[in-house]
């Protein structure tokens, strides 16, 4: 499963970010991507990078339920460590609703060919990097296995689906089935997404002014909401075709219809800070139901609300999503969520939990505590190379050949 860009799960704006153009203006990349020469962010964004570390992390578990059971059977919490995969279409909506605060007034005051193709080169640069380096990572293990003895799955890792995964096209396919670094099939369904953000954003900005714009576009978040209810409740059910981007366009949309009818209100409205509270507890308590049904329902449903609410909040938002090491967290999330099925490899591998489901406590705890730290190295690698430095490098020599 995602998050890319968170998106992935769309990306808040970056220490490297610039900010939106003016109006008429191209797009321009960052000749510099140092941290010191960065704008100040919205301060919806820093509450919204906690929300997308904490979702990265509960996918993680979703990941690992099984080896969690086994080590360390908690009953209580089963349920909704069960339900990481719901935490996928939270990434679209914050994906969704921070592209749109980042981009969609400058799209909808100027939709351009340039500009649309400096959009989509940022979201390629941003993504693009990790992914392609934890596919080849992935490649290398898979050769290694089979050198040592191992038969890897000719379904999982067929060049036919390595190629789809290079061209980050493999979750665009009728009948997708994870295969390689499996995690990346929403990376994939993000890029989908970009492609169609110009127009969306564009369209929604121009439609938005006045009461009865806002309340078109309000219009939109509902029927986008209802269309992403009505593919997660069916259409894994009845085996429809194209279920990955299907699944994807629908929460996207939702995320950046709230942004723009928010941004267009006369009278911002400031949530209290119960009402938040609120969603979290509604999100948690929804996702454990019984019933795939109504936890989908209830989660997807508590999602916007978490999502809407913070935004609205800005510099008001609680304490606790502005905390220190959960914005740390929120900003390795990408490298955490790409990584971690690498790491997974690794750990089944080197440390299979089930040769310790009988063992003492303490040497279960041991065992959860080399996982974690397993997972957190590969995360930590990824996030001090690739994301740190080859990204901004790529953004670098993309401002220096742009002409002009």
């Amino acid at each position: 499963m995602t998050a890319a860009d968170l998106a992935g799960l769309g990306t808040p704006l970056r220490p490297g970010d610039p900010p939106p153009p003016a109006p008429g203006r191209p797009w321009p990349l960052p000749a510099d991507a140092e941290p010191a020469a960065a704008p100040r962010r919205p301060p919806a964004v820093d509450s919204l990078t906690a929300v997308r570390g904490l979702a990265a992390v509960w996918v993680v578990l979703f990941h690992f339920k099984a080896d969690l059971h086994a080590l360390l059977p908690l009953d209580w919490a089963a349920p909704l460590i069960a339900r990481g995969h719901l935490a996928v279409p939270l990434f679209f909506v914050l994906s969704g609703y921070v592209l749109a605060l980042n981009y969609a007034a400058a799209f909808g005051r100027g939709l351009t060919a340039s500009g649309t193709k400096e959009f989509l080169l940022r979201r390629l640069i941003r993504i693009y990097p990790l992914h392609l380096a934890t596919l080849l990572g992935t490649a290398v293990m898979a050769a290694v296995g089979t050198r040592l003895g191992g038969t890897p799955d000719p379904e999982k890792y067929g060049l036919v689906d390595f190629l789809l995964n290079l061209a980050l096209v493999h979750a665009w396919v009728p009948f997708y089935e994870q295969a390689w670094n499996y995690p990346s099939w929403s990376i994939s369904a993000e890029w989908f997404a970009y492609l169609l953000f110009p127009p969306l954003a564009a369209g929604l900005w121009r439609v938005s002014a006045g009461s009865r714009g806002r309340a078109a576009v309000g219009l939109v978040a509902g029927l986008a909401l209802a269309a992403t209810l009505a593919i997660a409740l069916f259409w894994g059910a009845f085996g429809l075709p194209y279920a990955m981007p299907a699944s994807v366009v629908g929460p996207f949309t939702v995320g950046a219809a709230a942004w723009v009818f928010q941004a267009r209100a006369t009278n911002p409205w400031r949530p209290p800070g119960w009402t938040l509270w609120a969603a979290v507890l509604l999100l948690v308590v929804g996702a454990s139901l019984p019933g795939y049904r109504r936890a989908a329902a209830a989660t997807l449903i508590a999602s916007v609300g978490v999502v809407v609410l913070l935004g609205a909040a800005g510099d008001r938002s609680p304490r606790a999503f502005r905390w220190g090491p959960l914005a740390a967290l929120g900003e390795a999330s990408y490298a955490l969520y790409l990584t971690h099925a690498m790491a997974q490899k690794v750990l089944y591998t080197l440390l299979p939990a089930g040769r310790f489901d009988e063992s003492a406590l303490a040497v279960r705890l041991g065992v959860i505590a080399a996982y974690v730290a397993v997972i957190a190295a590969a995360a930590w690698l990824a996030q001090a190379t690739i994301e740190r430095r080859v990204v901004p490098w790529l953004r670098r020599r993309a401002t220096v050949r742009r002409p002009g």
